[in-house]
């Protein structure tokens, strides 16, 4: 007798792997982004200038961040 796979796996399931795929793969590139950023931002600077530079860029992120729910006012484009 042949069984259908589809009818196996729980809709509850595919749609908790279709919402996770959805939200981890592009997150998954911009952290790859942020990262080649810190690595050529930090790799001219002595390693003991590396410690107070990382509070630095996240206050940065964070600064853009606010500037940009000024502007647009909390809406999204």
């Amino acid at each position: 007798m042949y069984v259908n796979p589809i009818l196996l796996v729980p809709p509850t399931k595919v749609v908790n792997m279709t919402m996770s795929i959805l939200i981890t793969d592009p997150l998954k590139h911009l952290g790859e982004g942020i990262s080649k950023f810190l690595k050529a931002s930090l790799k001219p600077l002595p390693v003991t200038l590396h410690f107070p530079m990382l509070p630095v860029f996240a206050l940065a992120i964070v600064a853009c961040h606010f500037e940009w729910f000024r502007v647009f006012s909390g809406k999204w484009l």
